[in-house]
């Protein structure tokens, strides 16, 4: 368990570094359209598209660490009547452990899959291989899978906690 949360712990870190790099490419990148447009009155062809495909990334990144972080929305139907730690408690947050596990597989399999598709695809102002943008589902994808099995093994030993 200590070697899967270490390498969640990086994971975590890598995801947010590129997440912030990518964030501040985005800022930087509207900002210059937004001055170029209202001021020199230009507009850059590939600064749209840019700042979309930051966007993407940076989305599916945040989603992974949400995920860790138990950041998503939860319904909680049952625990109000059920004590923290006790086994139907572990039980219940295992099962949804494995629905979760069960749902970012999925997305593994169908991102990876829609990334090759895109492979021979390239971008219309940036002229950059969608496979770089798409892409963002099946890396941030396996990210979660890692996650979701830390949240997993977590619930089964007792050890988990929601916030």
């Amino acid at each position: 368990m200590e070697v899967l949360r270490a390498i969640n712990n990086w994971v975590e870190r890598a995801s947010l570094t590129v997440a912030a790099v990518l964030l501040a490419g985005l800022t930087l990148v509207v900002f210059l359209e937004v001055i170029a447009r209202y001021v020199f009155r230009y507009s850059f062809i590939w600064s749209e598209e840019a700042a979309i495909f930051c966007f993407q990334w940076i989305t599916f990144l945040g989603a992974g660490v949400a995920l860790r972080r138990k950041e998503h929305f939860i319904v909680d139907v049952l625990g109000g009547q059920l004590k923290r730690g006790d086994l139907a408690d572990r039980l219940r947050n295992a099962a949804v452990q494995v629905a979760v596990l069960v749902f970012v597989l999925v997305l593994v399999v169908y991102g990876t899959q829609f990334a090759l598709l895109s492979a021979k695809r390239y971008s219309y102002a940036l002229g950059i291989p969608i496979v770089h943008v798409t892409s963002a589902i099946p890396v941030a994808g396996m990210a979660m899978v890692l996650f979701a099995v830390e949240g997993l093994v977590s619930s089964i030993l007792g050890t988990h906690h929601e916030s």
